[in-house]
């Protein structure tokens, strides 16, 4: 195993330096340059809302002209009366939460951006998007003709006594077209359930919509994947895992489409199966399932992780395994039609506490990596760990422990948090501790050789949004096109307001309209850096703080770094 020193971290540098540097890291396709691109924060600010509303995304992903759609929720206080009832506080008057979807364009500008509000009964408030549910985008996928499909947590119903306001939440998904009109949106709540949770959705060959959730009932549990048509959002089917075992204790966590026709599920099993992951198998066109079969070994603390091959079909898990204390980090394949291949664990000298949360990847090879948090105790700080696993089983190929900075502690992005470059380099991508007081974190970016295990440059970027800034990958990574990688995630700032945000690092430097103007903001409607806007610059710069001439009335250390980029990148 490979334990990488605790190295002092890596930010961007203000001022001429980083000017001069970049013309050549930020035009390099082939390294992630220290410099951002690009930085885009979205606040979903809208009218009548009675103070800034926290919006916090949950999933990213691109499009095939490396367009990227970060997706989350919106949560305001817009509809609580002034005064408030007396306690208890209906559960209704508590949060506001609306459905957010932002798509960017491959320059980071905001194309269009949406809140959505499902329906809830029971809610007296009958306008659309005013209704008080809890409404949150927590996994998305892109269609053939670019419609895109939200699968949402969403507040079913209110069920009202003598004196408190339960929710009921349901299941919701949404299908938006490319120019950002919703299409159609329907719930999910089938007779019987008392509360549902979704987990995951993907499109299969047909265009069929496949939605992984967990139901609970009066009695016990329903766990399962809804089918829908793409065309209406009308039930297609609704698919039971485990059905001829304990299927009350099976809990769906990821849906995958597959090759030939096929869809996966990765299922938590039940402790007494003595199993670590079930895989399911559906049949795309008869939207049946084909065949169920249990990853054998020790028994599973949760499925953190699903990757089908595109060119073998094989599928990858990764799962949390052992007994409390004495997590281990869990690695298995199966063949495309479903068969069980293998299951390795891994732990490292000193025993410690092992949660693979980034998820799992396969290369090219059928080598499988997976990555993920570790920690002595409940209270120690984490380290991150990354493992490969040789394409046919056995003992880990490498491990490598990162420490990251002094006295850190470092989290993963759950689920979606590591990634293979066509390079063969893996990335890591979750959020350290920074150096300022209280919850002040940095995005994080781990670069880590797959051959070796050897550890690059980590990217740690402070937004710098206030002197504490909360920066996180908390929705995830996405590749570009260009070969740059945009780390998706959730900013506050002074305030603690809450931001999207999203940053590009590495690639080819493109201008996008205004892209000087700094994070979120316009100063036209050009294409292109002229004489013009750098006068406007030099007027803002030169105005100083509380004194500036741009859109948003901030001048902040970012604001240059695009600036400077622009610039030497020739736009």
């Amino acid at each position: 195993m490979t334990r990488i020193p605790r190295n002092d971290r890596v930010r961007p540098v203000p001022g001429l330096q980083l000017a001069a540097c970049a013309g050549v890291l930020c035009l390099s396709a082939t390294s992630w340059a220290q410099a951002p691109a690009w930085v885009r924060t979205w606040d979903g600010a809208r009218t009548g809302l009675k103070s800034p509303p926290r919006d916090i995304p949950y999933t990213a992903l691109a499009d095939g002209s490396g367009g990227v759609y970060v997706l989350g929720g919106s949560v305001s206080n817009a509809n609580t009366p002034l005064p408030p009832p007396l306690p208890p506080i209906p559960a209704r008057f508590l949060s506001h939460d609306d459905v957010a979807v932002v798509r960017l364009s491959p320059q980071g500008e905001v194309l269009w951006s949406l809140t959505y509000d499902f329906p809830t009964q029971g809610d007296d408030n009958l306008t659309p998007q005013t209704q008080t549910g809890i409404d949150i985008a927590v996994d998305a996928a892109l269609g053939a003709d670019g419609s895109l499909y939200v699968l949402a947590q969403t507040t079913y119903r209110y069920d009202t006594t003598d004196t408190t306001t339960i929710p009921a939440f349901g299941l919701g998904i949404m299908k938006i077209s490319p120019s950002g009109t919703v299409v159609w949106s329907t719930t999910y709540f089938p007779t019987g359930i008392v509360s549902m949770s979704p987990a995951s959705l993907a499109i299969g060959d047909s265009g069929r919509v496949y939605a992984a959730y967990l139901a609970q009932r009066t009695a016990g549990q329903r766990n399962g994947v809804l089918v829908v048509d793409p065309a209406n959002g009308a039930t297609v089917s609704d698919l039971t895992v485990n059905a001829s075992g304990d299927s009350d204790a099976t809990v769906p966590h990821l849906v995958r489409r597959g090759t030939g026709g096929r869809v996966y599920v990765a299922s938590t099993p039940p402790t007494g199966s003595g199993a670590s992951v079930l895989l399911t198998v559906i049949n795309d066109a008869s939207t049946a399932i084909a065949t169920e079969a249990f990853a054998p070994g020790p028994v599973s603390a949760g499925v953190t992780g699903l990757f089908v091959s595109p060119t073998s079909g094989e599928v990858a898990v990764s799962a949390m395994v052992g007994i409390v204390g004495a997590r281990d980090a869990m690695a298995g394949k199966f063949d495309a039609s479903g068969t069980h291949l293998w299951t390795a664990t891994w732990n490292d000298d000193a025993g410690n506490l092992q949660s693979p949360l980034a998820g799992v990847v396969m290369d090219a090879s059928g080598n499988v990596y997976t990555a993920g948090i570790q920690a002595a105790s409940s209270t120690s700080p984490n380290d991150l760990f990354i493992v490969k696993f040789p394409s046919a089983g056995g003992p880990a190929a490498w491990a490598t422990v990162w420490n990251g900075p002094a006295n850190s502690t470092e989290f993963v992005t759950n689920f979606r948090g590591i990634l293979l470059r066509p390079t063969g380099e893996l990335v890591v991508s979750g959020w350290t501790k920074g150096t300022g007081l209280g919850p002040d974190f940095d995005m994080l970016a781990l670069p880590v050789a797959s051959a070796t295990g050897v550890v690059g440059t980590p990217i740690i970027y402070n937004a710098a949004l206030s002197s504490n800034s909360d920066d996180r990958v908390n929705a995830g990574m996405v590749l570009m096109p260009d070969g740059g990688l945009v780390l998706a995630g959730r900013s506050s700032t002074t305030s603690r307001n809450i931001d999207f945000i999203a940053v590009k690092f590495g690639g080819t430097a493109a201008c996008g309209p205004s892209d000087i103007a700094g994070p979120g903001q316009s100063l036209g409607s050009d294409n292109a850096l002229t004489a013009d806007d750098i006068i406007v610059f030099l007027n803002w710069f030169v105005a100083g703080p509380g004194q500036s001439t741009s859109p948003d009335g901030q001048f902040t250390a970012d604001d240059i770094i695009v600036f400077l980029n622009r610039f030497f990148a020739g736009c």
